[in-house]
């Protein structure tokens, strides 16, 4: 996903006097200062949207710089992190997990089914159920598989199971495809950044570009 930064509407006055070379240094620099802003901006947005994003998250927005045979910069999601973000801003599907992979393959649950937690799976800091939980969960296909239990575990349509003394745990549940809403608007407020910024800085380019030719 990517927003591209081209000449601004505001700003396009801004431009009209300068000479061919100006011009070039005025738009590249410039367009490349409103990229980098917006990849900042991005950066503050994922903190405020997200319940305590990751590393991996909060720095997978990044920015192109513009040159002069292609005076286009663009502020964009690596493609490592596309599958986890791209459900946010669109409301799709999130990607499949290996988990699932493995369950599906097995026969534990169905081809259009997808895990969910349950009350009784261990969750990290970030809401999602942890690695050893997950390493659990592969250790117990095997059994799972075969006759539906793995221990105090036992699997039937609707989920993965725990008996603890005389109740019954859910541990995932199996569910019909998870679907995000739309909580990330990285479009609108991509664009939106690049016009509030765009004025002041192509203002500031403009005026280094005349002291440079002038210099």
């Amino acid at each position: 996903m990517e927003v591209k930064i081209t000449g601004i509407e505001e700003v396009r006055k801004l431009l009209r006097n300068l000479s061919e070379k100006e011009l070039k240094y005025a738009t590249v620099v410039g367009t490349n200062r409103v990229a980098y802003a917006v990849m900042l901006s991005q950066r503050e947005e994922v903190k405020s949207t997200f319940q305590g994003p990751t590393r991996f998250i909060q720095t997978g927005i990044r920015y192109e710089k513009a040159t002069f045979s292609k005076p286009t910069a663009r502020a964009y999601w690596t493609d490592e992190r596309n599958s986890y973000i791209e459900p946010h801003v669109f409301g799709i599907n999130r990607a499949t997990k290996k988990i699932e992979d493995v369950f599906r393959g097995r026969g534990i649950m169905g081809k259009s089914q997808w895990i969910v937690p349950g009350p009784g799976s261990p969750l990290d800091n970030f809401g999602n159920p942890t690695r050893a939980f997950y390493r659990k969960l592969y250790d117990a296909a095997d059994g799972l598989a075969r006759n539906k239990k793995y221990g105090s575990w036992f699997s039937n349509k609707k989920g993965v199971f725990e008996r603890r003394g005389g109740s019954i745990i859910p541990l995932v549940f199996f569910t019909a495809a998870p679907k995000y809403k739309t909580q990330y608007k990285f479009y609108e407020t991509g664009t939106a950044t690049a016009n509030a910024v765009a004025p002041q800085i192509m203002s500031e380019t403009v005026a280094k570009a005349i002291a440079r030719s002038r210099g």
